[in-house]
């Protein structure tokens, strides 16, 4: 058996045995990941995990209607793919959401990301390119407003965070970063 996040960063960082501290995930050998189930639905019936909420960062109010001019340049990245399309066919958001994503750090702080509307013709950046971030304590307090150079990452440890991106060949590679800032 091999554990899941193990298997993935062990084959990403050429073999070597990665230590974590207890979260392996058992994976029967020969499992392809994306038929992998820790647990079978029909086992999960009448089993709620109890959530108490006892934060809440924000107020940070609701997202903008989608423009026409948005609209127009959604519709025609789309029409390009399927002439057939009309406006009428797309389910339009009442409004965009205020918040693209949330990640913590190994330290327990969270790192909120702003929604930000990139238009569907708009070439992806050959390197992750800097975003807003607000950064929260775990006790609710802002510590930092400003630039962040990678907008998400999949796992954290310590001062150093953990990202899929993909090389210049074209090839799924684990990346680690280090925060360097200090809170």
């Amino acid at each position: 058996m091999l554990g899941l996040g193990a298997a993935m960063l062990s084959a990403a960082c050429g073999g070597e045995p990665l230590e974590f501290a207890d979260w392996t995930i058992p994976v029967p050998e020969g499992t392809p990941i994306h038929e992998y189930a820790a647990v079978p639905d029909a086992e999960r019936a009448g089993n709620e995990l109890d959530l108490q909420r006892d934060l809440v960062i924000g107020g940070g109010g609701r997202g903008t209607a989608p423009t026409e001019e948005h609209i127009a340049q959604v519709m025609e990245g789309l029409q390009d793919r399927n002439e057939a399309l009309t406006r009428q066919m797309v389910n339009w958001p009442a409004q965009y959401p205020v918040i693209q994503g949330l990640v913590l750090d190994g330290a327990g702080r969270l790192y909120v990301v702003p929604f930000r509307y990139r238009a569907p013709d708009d070439e992806a950046p050959a390197a992750p390119e800097p975003v807003p971030v607000d950064v929260y304590t775990p006790d609710g307090e802002r510590v930092f407003a400003g630039l962040m150079a990678i907008p998400s990452w999949s796992a954290a440890r310590g001062d150093h965070v953990y990202r899929m991106e993909t090389d210049d060949a074209g090839d799924q590679i684990v990346v680690r970063y280090r925060i360097a800032t200090r809170f």
